[in-house]
């Protein structure tokens, strides 16, 4: 249902609206943590293994959103431990 109206708009405005609505997302639904497959890595507890990539949202515009589907984990920006060229 929710994945038709996006195939409607030419790409590129799909990809500009889509923080909008990932904003609005946040917005209306509180930030969940589904809890299944937990585990524990390097001293980090995780309460899912399924987790939203670092490229995904290079500016954190977002965060509010991405917590709100339920990931275990949410890497965001482009924090480099060296500099890069």
């Amino acid at each position: 249902m929710w994945k038709k109206p996006w195939l409607l708009l030419p790409p590129q405005l799909a990809h500009d609206l889509s923080p909008l609505f990932l904003k609005l997302h946040g917005q209306l639904f509180s930030p969940r943590s589904l809890k299944w497959d937990s585990f524990d890595w390097r001293g980090l507890h995780f309460d899912n293994p399924l987790g939203i990539a670092g490229g995904v949202d290079k500016n954190v515009d977002c965060l509010k959103g991405w917590w709100s589907f339920g990931p275990g984990f949410v890497e965001v920006g482009t924090l480099t431990p060296l500099p890069q060229e």
